[in-house]
């Protein structure tokens, strides 16, 4: 795991605005970016590197999409036939929390 780096300044509201829409489509052309936070292509392209190489962007990754069909059969394989599992009681009940991977950026 990679070490905490500090953040050489602060973010401000521009970076904040281009961080939410990252998370949402990292592949939205930084044209369309720059509009929707009312600032230059150049602009946000600086930002953007700023970020990645402070490491307030650790990653760029694809998110796949789950075929349930194999969610299914690997959730039963790991859970419902493993002997350990089918041995443990709980009498918590978990639903689901988060649907997506973006953070609350404020």
């Amino acid at each position: 795991m990679a070490a905490f780096r500090p953040l050489p300044r602060p973010l401000d509201p521009f970076d904040r605005a281009i961080l939410r829409i990252v998370q949402c489509d990292n592949r939205m052309p930084q044209r369309a970016i720059a509009e929707a936070v009312n600032l230059s292509t150049a602009a946000v392209q600086r930002r953007i590197a700023a970020m990645e190489k402070s490491g307030v962007i650790a990653r760029n990754a694809a998110i796949v999409a789950p075929d349930m069909r194999s969610y299914e059969a690997t959730t039963r394989r790991l859970f419902a036939e493993n002997a350990w599992v089918a041995s443990y009681h709980s009498y918590l009940a978990l639903d689901r929390v988060k649907a997506g991977m973006e953070l609350v950026i404020p």
